[in-house]
C-alpha cells in the first residue's frame, strides 16, 4: 500500500478522453471509448447511440474506414462532453447542492431543491450530453421508412 501510486475508494474513476478511438479499420464505441462516471445511464446510452450513430454511418459510407472516422468525428466530442459534464455539474451534482443548502439534513427535499429545480437541473444535463428526449427524437432515422 505504501508503494502505490494512488488509492481510489471508490474503484469506477473516470478517464481522460482518448485522442482518437479509431486506428486502420477498427474503432471504438461503448465504455472502451469513453469511460464515464456511471450515474445519469451514461455508459448504457451513450453506447446506444454509439451503435446507431455507427450503423448509419456503414449506411452512409459502406464498412469503410471513412465510416467509421465520420462516426468518431461525431461521437467522440459528445462523449467528452458528457465526461466533462460529470466531472463538474453533471446529474449527481444535485446531492452536493444538497449538502451545501442543509448539510445533508431534511425533511421534505422539496424544501431544499424544488422539484422543478431538480427537473431543470436533468434537462440541462440531458441537453448538454444529448440525452434529451427531443434532441433525441429529432435524429434522423437510421434506415429509411420501411418500404413493405
Amino acid at each position: 500500500i505504501r508503494i502505490s501510486g494512488a488509492v481510489y475508494e471508490y474503484p469506477m474513476v473516470d478517464r481522460d478522453p482518448l485522442p482518437s478511438w479509431t486506428t486502420g479499420n477498427v474503432t471504438l464505441m461503448g465504455d472502451a471509448a469513453h469511460a464515464t462516471y456511471p450515474v445519469g445511464s451514461n455508459g448504457a446510452t451513450l453506447a446506444i447511440i454509439d451503435a446507431r450513430k455507427l450503423g448509419r454511418a456503414i449506411r452512409d459510407f459502406g464498412p469503410t474506414r471513412p465510416a467509421l472516422l465520420a462516426y468518431e468525428a461525431e461521437m467522440r466530442p459528445r462523449a467528452e462532453g458528457v465526461l466533462r459534464a460529470n466531472r463538474g455539474k453533471g446529474p449527481d451534482a444535485v446531492m452536493q447542492m444538497v449538502e451545501d443548502r442543509c448539510g445533508g439534513v431534511f425533511e421534505d427535499i422539496e424544501t431544499v431543491i424544488p422539484r422543478a429545480d431538480l427537473a431543470a437541473h436533468a434537462e440541462h444535463y440531458k441537453r448538454l450530453s444529448g440525452f434529451s428526449i427531443d434532441i433525441l427524437n429529432a435524429e434522423p432515422p437510421i434506415l429509411g421508412p420501411f418500404k413493405g
